[in-house]
This record gives C-alpha cells, sequence and structure tokens, in this order.
C-alpha cells in the first residue's frame, strides 16, 4: 500500500475535484491510500480532516506533511509558482513526488528539479492526465488500428477555463502574470499538445502566434467589484507544425469568452480513409471529456470507467509507464519553443 500525502487538498476547490476523487476510487484505494493533506491554514486544515478522515496540517503545512513518517507519496496540487520550493523540500526529505503540471515557471527550474530528483534516487511523476481521458485514448487506439489510414492533417480550437475579460476568481490572479508560469501556453496548450503527441510523434518544428487581447482585465473581490488587474499573459496563440509521423498540424487556443453557446473543444482528425471529430462544450479536455465522433457516428464509450488521474495513481503504484520529471523538461522545452517561435516570428524546434 501506497501512503500518499496532498499539498494543496482542502475541502472545496480543483484539488478535491480531482485528486481526492480518485483516491476515493475502490480501484484506487487497494494500492494508494490518502493518509494526509497540507493547506494553507489551521481553519482549512480542520474542514479538510473532516472531510476526509486523515491528518491535516495547517500552518507550514508543506514541510509538516513532507517529514510525515507515514507518507510515502508526496503530491504538490498547489500553485506554479510555489512547486519548486516544496519538491525541493520532498526531494531533500527523500520522498518521492507526484507533481502537477507545469513542474515550474520555467524550462531551467524544471531542469534543476528533474536532475536533483535523479541524483537522490526519486521516483517522480508529472500530472500530464489529458491523455488518459477516455475519448482521448480511443481516439489512440483508432489511429493504432489504422482505422482512418494514413493521417494526413489534424485541427483543434480549444478554450482555456481562464485568460478570458475577467480573471478566473480573485484567487487566480497570479494567471495573469507571465513569469508565474501558469498561462494558456503552459497549462490549456500543453496539456492538450502532450495527448496530441503522444498519438501523432512530437513537433518536428514549431510556428506560432501570440496576442494579449484583454491586457486589462477586470477581478472583482468582495470589497471592490469594479476591481481591475493587468495581464502580461498571452490570451491567444495559434500554432502549426508538422509532427514526426507527418501530420500536418493546426491549433488555436483562446482564452475563456463572455460568450455562451460556443464550442469549448472541436478537435478533428482527417486520414486517407476516414476521420475523427471530438466536441465539447468546455476546453479542459482533462477534466470534461469531450464526445468523440468516428466517421460521423458517435462512440458510446463506457460508463463510470477510472479517472484519468486515478489512471496516474494506479500506474505509480504498478511502476508501469508514469511521466516522470525528465519528461516533464521535454514538455517545459515544447513551452519554451513555443514561445521563442512567438517572439522571433521565425520556426523553432525543441526536440
Amino acid at each position: 500500500m501506497i501512503n500518499v500525502g496532498v499539498i494543496g487538498l482542502s475541502a472545496s476547490g480543483w484539488a478535491s475535484f480531482r485528486h481526492a476523487e480518485a483516491l476515493s476510487n475502490p480501484a484506487v484505494q487497494e494500492h494508494v491510500k490518502l493518509v494526509a493533506v497540507a493547506t494553507s491554514n489551521a481553519q482549512s486544515a480542520t474542514a479538510a480532516s473532516e472531510k476526509y478522515h486523515v491528518t491535516a496540517y495547517g500552518e507550514d503545512g508543506p514541510a509538516k506533511l513532507i517529514k510525515d513518517p507515514n507518507v510515502d507519496l508526496v503530491v504538490v496540487a498547489v500553485k506554479v509558482p510555489l512547486h519548486a520550493a516544496i519538491i525541493e523540500q520532498a526531494i531533500e526529505e527523500g520522498k518521492n513526488i507526484f507533481s502537477e503540471w507545469p513542474l515550474a515557471p520555467t524550462v531551467v527550474e524544471a531542469e534543476k528539479l528533474a536532475l536533483a530528483a535523479k541524483a537522490k534516487g526519486i521516483r517522480t511523476v508529472v500530472g500530464l492526465q489529458t491523455r488518459y481521458t477516455p475519448s482521448i485514448l480511443k481516439v489512440e487506439e483508432l489511429i493504432k488500428a489504422n482505422a482512418i489510414g494514413r493521417v494526413l492533417s489534424s485541427s483543434a480550437i480549444i478554450t482555456g477555463d481562464a485568460w478570458g475579460p475577467q480573471t478566473y476568481g480573485f484567487a487566480n490572479e497570479y494567471m495573469e502574470d507571465i513569469t508565474a508560469g501558469a498561462t494558456l501556453t503552459s497549462v490549456t496548450a500543453a496539456h492538450f499538445l502532450d495527448a496530441y503527441v503522444n498519438i501523432f510523434g512530437e513537433f518536428v518544428s514549431v510556428s506560432a502566434q501570440m496576442k494579449t487581447q484583454y491586457p486589462r482585465v477586470k477581478s472583482p473581490t468582495p470589497e471592490d467589484a469594479e476591481r481591475f488587474v493587468l495581464r502580461t499573459s498571452e490570451d491567444q496563440l495559434l500554432l502549426h507544425g508538422e509532427t514526426t509521423k507527418g501530420v500536418m498540424s493546426a491549433f488555436h487556443f483562446r482564452g475563456s469568452m463572455a460568450q455562451t453557446g460556443v464550442q469549448g473543444f472541436r478537435w478533428e482528425i482527417h486520414g486517407e480513409t476516414g476521420s475523427i471529430l471530438l466536441t465539447g462544450a468546455m476546453g479542459n479536455a482533462g477534466a470534461f471529456a469531450p464526445d468523440i465522433f468516428f466517421n460521423g457516428e458517435k462512440v458510446n464509450l463506457p460508463k463510470g470507467e477510472l479517472s484519468n488521474i486515478g489512471k496516474e495513481y494506479l500506474q505509480y503504484a504498478f511502476n508501469n509507464g508514469s511521466l516522470d520529471f525528465d519528461y516533464a523538461v521535454l514538455r517545459h522545452k515544447m513551452v519554451q519553443s513555443i514561445y521563442e517561435s512567438a517572439k522571433t516570428g521565425k520556426r523553432t524546434s525543441y526536440l
């Protein structure tokens, strides 16, 4: 049994929706057990302890959880700018680590963490779970079965959860700062592109354009409903390139929109003998699985499948193909290459 401690798991919020859900699945609980959580303060720790019935650390919670001898695997599910310091503590303590993506704000920091973990002989996992979403696994299955023949091209339009005319909540204002490392490119695009290259191969080179359509965005608080903050991160990304398997690829990633009735996710794949289409109301395919259509017919997938994060936990438990920090560095290099292309106006490569 692997005992897990999750840093950033409170009674509500993203980690409660994704990690707590995965860890409560009976198939996961046979091999992985939640034993501790760390939150930002005593009040939230008490609420988490009551909800999950585990040890909960509040003030100085991450350091205390990392030193807990009952914790085998430290899960880092906090804001990206906080990752490095927590991961460094866990490495020093000799704990195995599951970090959510992005691993760090920059490729340099990611490389440093990967090297330090390897030097200590620590097992690592990075949370790039979109590739394990049922409908995307079905795409992989169809492509491997040559169901649409040689794949010629693929295109997608994907809307991010954030980066629209208003912040993604006051607590997530850091996502407006490009230096914080949680941008449309590093989050929405990278999660999808990881799943994409897993099926069609890495990009030989990429060409990108970016723009910030909303340099000043509304971020209301209870005290000030008309509060605005500045955005330095991009909210529009156009990207195209050819993969190592010869697939011509084009993508538009965009920030969330005020309009309703617009598809958040649309991905088309065209082969010599058929086509695949995925559509969804939400752009985050890792959290909200899109529908899949094969040659125009909807594919009915099994109900009640294990969540993609649950699959990551079991992969770790069985030591079966987990994506580690070295792999995270490759994805960070891809992200850096996209930014370089947008900045220079030239095609770039990260391989």
